[in-house]
């Protein structure tokens, strides 16, 4: 499923899309596991150690709203962005216009869950046969 995410700064609309490509792009830009990375936004990721003791790891509940992490996904996801594209002016931009970090942050990940690539989605329901009456 390829669905964008739509903001604005001011008057002008702005278009996150994300792709397998775009994916791995960013996830080689940020140097780890988009995967991983929703996982520990959304909740604890348990883990095993090097013992086989099973612990919780919450260390990625501190990356949201991370910069390099918005500036990647701006840098990979955003539609539309010029040859000389600068994800820090741009965030400045945004954040002049009355925007704030968190909110870029929500739209990437927005953006990265519209992928489908991330969270099981509902398979569609077959279309319901019509039964005709034999004479």
């Amino acid at each position: 499923m390829k669905k964008t995410v739509v903001f604005k700064i001011g008057k002008e609309k702005h278009e996150l899309l994300f792709t397998i490509k775009s994916i791995a792009k960013m996830e080689k830009a940020y140097g780890q596991s988009i995967t991983r990375f929703l996982q520990g936004i959304f909740g604890a990721i348990v883990v095993v150690d090097e013992n086989g003791k099973t612990k919780v790891d919450t260390s990625y509940q501190d990356k949201i709203g991370d910069v390099d992490f918005i500036k990647c996904g701006l840098e990979c996801g955003l539609v539309g962005k010029t040859d000389n594209f600068d994800a820090y002016d741009f965030m400045d931009k945004y954040c002049e216009n009355g925007g704030i970090l968190i909110e870029l942050f929500n739209y990437i990940v927005e953006a990265l869950l519209d992928t489908g690539l991330f969270i099981k989605g509902v398979a569609s329901a077959p279309e319901p046969t019509q039964k005709t009456k034999s004479k």
